[in-house]
């Protein structure tokens, strides 16, 4: 599905928000390791629903004002790591207001 304007705006502010997200908290030790670099936001960016939405290697799930961003990696064989990234929208700009590391066996 093709992204109208609007929602490119969003999701412009959505990747500023991602991307500041990673260079404060790159050396977190909860991140620590993992291979979630700026880049990460970069490449696809396709609509597949109003409410699902890929921005690079992220999955946003939301409607406008409130999102979940989901970025995973495996790091062995059945092991995963899903970081989660809670992101609300203030006047004109997105922040994130919580975010958690889930490791999956």
């Amino acid at each position: 599905m093709s992204i109208q304007d609007d929602e490119s705006m969003e999701l412009d502010l959505v990747e500023s928000c991602l991307v500041r997200f990673i260079r404060e908290h790159v050396d977190d030790a909860l991140l620590r390791g993992l291979l979630l670099s700026e880049d990460s936001v970069k490449g696809r960016r396709v609509m597949e629903r109003k409410d699902l939405w890929f921005l690079g290697d992220w999955v946003i799930q939301g409607v406008p004002s409130h999102f979940e961003a989901h970025w995973s990696t495996d790091v062995a064989l059945g092991e995963s790591v899903r970081v989660i990234v809670h992101i609300e929208k203030t006047e004109n700009e997105y922040l994130v207001s919580d975010w958690d590391v889930e490791e999956t066996f």
